[in-house]
């Protein structure tokens, strides 16, 4: 009765080497998806921190146009 119960601890002992790694190479994919989403999120916070920037200056420039065409308005 040994040899079967040492097949099957053996047995058992190879599933779990098994699934530690495939776990560890699922844990590797999962790494990889994050730093690239990561990278992606990067970009768009740039993306959107420039478009930001250039939207104020544009704001600012059309105030400062609104604020000519009253005085001008009001001097003529």
């Amino acid at each position: 009765m040994a040899p079967v119960s040492y097949s099957l601890r053996q047995q058992a002992q190879e599933m779990y080497k098994r699934k530690a790694v495939e776990s560890a190479q699922t844990a590797a994919d999962l790494k990889l998806h994050l730093d690239k989403y990561h990278a992606q999120l990067k970009e768009v916070q740039v993306a959107v921190s420039e478009k930001t920037s250039t939207l104020q200056q544009q704001s600012f420039k059309f105030k400062r146009i609104q604020v000519s065409v009253v005085l001008s308005c009001i001097f003529v």
